[in-house]
């Protein structure tokens, strides 16, 4: 995480595995790339959702 002021940038790696509905594999990853900006009330709130980052 990047924070400058009441502005971050995350940058997180993830993955997901399961199984969908008909049965087959689900092996998801990625790395996302959020921007997230504090309120008034201090609670940081996204402002933007990327979860697939550049790819």
């Amino acid at each position: 995480m990047y924070v400058a002021g009441d502005i971050a940038l995350l940058i997180v790696d993830w993955s997901m595995r399961g199984t969908a509905r008909d049965g087959s594999t689900v092996d998801l990853s990625g790395t996302a790339t959020d921007v997230a900006r504090r309120g008034p009330d201090g609670q940081w709130r996204y402002v933007i959702d990327n979860p697939h980052g550049t790819a």
